[in-house]
């Protein structure tokens, strides 16, 4: 304990420190595992081992094998501009490590930076993973549509609807005039984009492609694909050890900047995700990476193709932090909580149910003393000391006033000034950074629920990079501010406890297992010898052997109790999911008649177009109408979620809590049973409370692991049944038929027909209620794995002590004379590791809340 304690500080505020203590651990348990399994192995051999005996060699076998390896995904989510290249190429401590695109909404891949593999040759090496044949024949659909629909003639909202939709009782109300009459074309800048970006994708796939070319694009798919082994494996590895040069080629590779070859397939269209690894060095990139962080950048969860805004949607769901990049002067704007709900962030991290999210702001270098005064002007004290420097700033003589006075007198003026604006600067920071990050919580609270806790830095990337000597800028006026004041070392040392935690909680298990394992193999080996006669010994074992029995007994009473409650749960959230599907179609009925008569009635041409893209708009988000049909029953998944995994987490650990109970009412019915039996008190008796006591604690441990894995297992079903629920892919599939038969209506009244055709395709519709069977079976799915590892839990943990009484109770002087010589072998190994057990034991103990984050 010596060592742990003058550590102590050094272990909290470091997470390298504490994460090469913990490496050491392990080391010394793996240790004994190793040597104990060897001698048990050499004993199964040999044919010397109980049934007993064979079953704590598996314990041993099991616990040896254990990984201990934690990887946490860390997602990057912000709108384009956020600068969250530059924030990343600063955590990883590289001038430019990171991908970037000629045209970012081309390029809407997850990127991935992780440490680098074992088997990797290469110091750098990166792994692109492109979209399969289907998948890009379904996208390929959709990029016609943004082609053909800008080749398109568009029309203005009232010309449109008077001429095609307007009935004889609407022409009479509004009578035609030659301005309403006229058609028109009309400027639509964000249509224009998506052609473009269409265009640019086609163009880069197939050179020189022309809109006529789609009557063969089946044919040239198939050519690009069968013509590419990358593209027919589905991957394509880059490795190099010259960072330039890999950079370099990943640059190429996703940018569309062209080859010389200007007749050469570019496969960036096509890219799903990539996946970088770096080599783990001794510098900072590599404890960042190599302590097990796993950074990802997500440039967004909608996307065109399904095969790459569902890479984006498992990144999200899967992420162990959520990080959220926003640039300081538009982190507290409504502008930027849009963009993440146009992203598609905002309702999944809020239906997703997390606790806790950071907000990191960019660009914290590009702040000016007057943005503060501005900002904090109701901030009486920091008016105050803000006006008063100023003053000194202000009064300081300048120009022939300063010329006029001595050289010292001039000193002196230059000093107190540069001294004033500095106490200035620090000033407007101090309080900046004051205030940022409560006003940060309330604005994203709002958003994403009351709740949640939010973590907030503020970061100046740029700065701390030509701080690092990687980049030269123009402005020098920065290069005073110290590299804790960008707070990148701060975020880097956030990303790396969160790994750091996860190993820390895996850890205490682990040592704890052994001490589980350790106590299980000294009750084979050990021996009461004359101290108990044979009336005693029976008496014991059996009295041992009901307590065991009846606390395996109550455990499994708690497990039944745990999984009814568990079940009606389920049961209540799929019968609400049901009841919540056959609603759909009122409240899709509810979207239908806002788009047709809302406040933002959408005209003939816009809703034409989207039913002829099977309800998605090729542009506006707010305009996908398989989403709004969706969207419509959110309120109602949201309640209906928070109640019931609130109610399923509830009673996991209320299981836990009771278990734990039980496990310590059986502790002291063991040690009344050994009083009872034991004249007095004698080692055998202090070694088995001892012995006990510590496997009974591990199993209270693995309890709580089992609780946290199961936790996240319930949170991981929540998220992917949210997405199921929220995927549009089915709606638009189901409706493909209505949707189509919608678009080719025309004449008189042909709007409201089209909306009849789709109101009538969403009735008949089964989509709902499939998708609430998907749900259903996967909560039944669920309900059943927690009921099977429970019970297994509690049946493991009755037979494991049932077992480790058989062996304690065993007559060393009836075994075989080889048997005996190795069992004290066994124990003798035992015994040159007991000492240093009970140190890892309290080491952990004592590390256990060390980190925080």
């Amino acid at each position: 304990m010596a060592a742990i304690t003058s550590k102590e500080d050094d272990l909290n505020s470091n997470p390298r420190a504490l994460e090469k203590h913990i490496e050491h651990l392990i080391t010394d348990g793996r240790a004994f595992l190793k040597t104990t399994g060897q001698q048990l192995q050499h004993m199964h051999d040999g044919g010397l081992l109980s049934k007993g005996g064979i079953r704590v060699h598996k314990h041993i076998q099991k616990y040896e094998n254990t990984d201990l390896g934690a990887k946490s995904i860390i997602a990057f989510i912000g709108e384009s501009g956020a600068g969250k290249s530059t924030l990343l190429n600063a955590l990883l401590d590289y001038e430019k490590i990171v991908p970037t695109s000629g045209m970012r909404a081309c390029t809407s891949v997850a990127t991935e930076f992780s440490s680098r593999k074992s088997n990797m040759e290469f110091e750098f090496c990166a792994v692109i993973e492109y979209i399969d044949r289907k998948e890009f024949e379904e996208e390929a659909e959709s990029l016609r549509y943004d082609i053909l629909d800008d080749e398109e003639e568009d029309y203005d909202t009232e010309s449109m609807y008077t001429i095609l939709s307007s009935s004889d009782e609407e022409k009479e109300q509004k009578p035609l005039n030659a301005r309403s009459s006229k058609r028109r074309r009309l400027s639509n800048s964000s249509a224009e984009g998506a052609a473009t970006v269409a265009r640019a994708k086609l163009g880069a796939l197939f050179p020189g492609f022309q809109a006529s070319d789609f009557v063969e694009i089946t044919e040239k798919i198939n050519e690009l694909y069968d013509g590419n082994c990358f593209l027919s494996a589905g991957r394509q590895i880059i490795e190099s050890d010259d960072e330039e040069e890999f950079v370099e080629q990943i640059q190429e590779l996703i940018s569309n900047s062209g080859t010389d070859d200007e007749d050469e397939p570019q496969l960036w269209p096509l890219i799903k995700v990539v996946k970088v690894y770096n080599v783990r060095r001794i510098y900072l990139d590599s404890e960042i990476l190599g302590s097990g962080a796993v950074l990802v950048d997500l440039p967004g969860i909608k996307d065109c193709n399904a095969a790459r805004e569902a890479v984006a949607g498992k990144y999200l769901a899967k992420a162990n932090e959520v990080i959220i990049v926003s640039r300081l002067n538009r982190v507290l704007t409504d502008e930027t909580t849009t963009k993440l709900a146009e992203m598609g962030y905002s309702k999944q991290l809020r239906l997703d149910g997390r606790k806790k999210i950071t907000i990191v702001c960019s660009f914290a270098d590009q702040y000016k003393p007057s943005d503060a005064r501005q900002e904090y002007r109701k901030n009486k004290e920091f008016v105050g000391k803000y006006d008063e420097l100023m003053r000194i700033i202000k009064s300081a003589p300048r120009g022939r006033q300063l010329k006029k006075l001595s050289a010292i007198e001039k000193e002196r003026v230059l000093d107190e000034t540069e001294d004033a604006k500095e106490r200035l600067q620090k000033l407007c920071l101090a309080t900046r950074n004051k205030h940022v990050p409560g006003a940060v919580r309330k604005a994203y609270t709002k958003h994403l629920g009351e709740d949640i806790q939010v973590k907030t830095f503020l970061v100046a990337s740029t700065a701390y990079q030509v701080q690092a000597g990687r980049l030269v800028t123009e402005e020098r006026a920065n290069n005073s501010v110290t590299a804790d004041e960008t707070q990148i070392p701060q975020l880097r040392e956030f990303c790396i406890k969160i790994p750091t935690v996860q190993k820390l909680f895996r850890m205490k298990f682990f040592i704890h297992n052994i001490s589980r394992a350790f106590g299980a193999a000294k009750f084979l080996v050990e021996d009461l010898g004359p101290s108990l006669s044979k009336k005693k010994r029976e008496g014991i074992s059996d009295e041992l052997n009901k307590a065991a029995v009846a606390m395996k007994r109550a455990l499994l009473t708690l497990e039944t109790n745990c999984s009814d409650s568990i079940k009606l749960e389920i049961e209540k959230l799929t019968g609400e999911t049901k009841t919540l599907s056959l609603d759909s179609s009122r409240h899709c009925a509810e979207v239908q008649k806002t788009v047709r008569s809302g406040k933002q009635q959408w005209n003939y041409n816009t809703y034409k177009h989207i039913c002829r893209r099977n309800g998605e708009h090729k542009t506006d988000s707010k305009k996908n109408l398989n989403q709004k049909y969706l969207g419509a029953l959110d309120d109602g998944l949201s309640r209906i979620w928070g109640e019931s995994v609130g109610g399923i987490h509830k009673s996991l650990t209320g299981f836990t809590f009771k278990l734990s109970s039980q496990l310590t009412a059986f502790e002291e019915r063991w040690m009344s049973i050994v009083c009872e039996y034991f004249c007095h008190e004698s080692a055998d008796m202090k070694t088995s409370e001892e012995l006990v006591r510590n496997t009974l604690k591990a199993v209270v441990i693995g309890t709580q692991k089992l609780l946290l894995d199961q936790t996240h297992r319930v949170d991981e079903k929540q998220r992917e049944i949210n997405r199921q629920f929220r995927s549009t892919n089915q709606l638009k599939s189901g409706l493909e038929q209505s949707y189509q038969a919608a678009a080719k209506l025309t004449g008189k009244g042909s709007y409201n027909s089209m909306m009849d055709v789709v109101t009538n395709g969403l009735k008949s519709t089964t989509v709902f209620l499939n998708i609430s069977e998907l749900i259903a079976k996967g909560l039944a799915d669920l309900q059943v794995t927690l009921k099977d590892e429970n019970t297994k839990w509690c049946n493991d943990i009755g037979e494991e002590l049932e077992t480790n009484i058989k062996n304690w109770m065993a007559v060393s002087d009836k075994v075989e004379e080889q048997e005996y010589v190795e069992k004290q072998k066994l124990k003798e190994i035992l015994s040159r590791f007991d000492k240093t057990l009970k140190n890892l034991v309290d080491e952990a103990d004592s590390l256990d809340g060390k980190l925080t984050i």
